[in-house]
């Protein structure tokens, strides 16, 4: 079985999703994991329930920097990158996700992690 990886800094558009697809073989798998947009509303149930993934990721972001760095404050160098990586950088919302996959990945598997990551699983079967 030959594998390919392939890494995108943001693969979550439509161009870009689209042009993985072309590449996954008949029977191959497209993995993508990235980042997500936390629904910002807590009086509905989405952003009640993403309110509080937040809070408990919070806490396992520190932890394991604090595991792996011996401190709870990322260096002052990474703290700018993701400053300046935030003014540009957007994220798409589980929604938005959700309904990309169903327009243009069908049957993809969909799922919310930790950490504000989702993770698209999809699978190239003979049409």
């Amino acid at each position: 079985m030959r594998r390919q990886h392939c890494h995108i800094a943001s693969p979550a558009s439509e161009g870009v999703i689209l042009k993985l697809k072309e590449w996954v073989a008949l029977d191959g798998r497209l993995l993508i994991v990235d980042l997500f947009e936390p629904e910002r509303h807590l009086l509905n149930p989405a952003g009640l329930r993403d309110g509080l993934l937040n809070v408990i990721a919070m806490g396992v972001s520190g932890g394991l920097r604090l595991i792996h760095n011996g401190r709870l404050k990322p260096p002052k160098e990474v703290r700018a990158a993701w400053a300046e990586h935030g003014k540009t950088g957007s994220y798409p919302t589980m929604p938005e996700v959700r309904a990309l996959c169903a327009e243009i990945l069908p049957g993809a598997q969909v799922r919310q992690h930790l950490l504000w990551r989702y993770s698209i699983v999809w699978r190239k079967v003979m049409q």
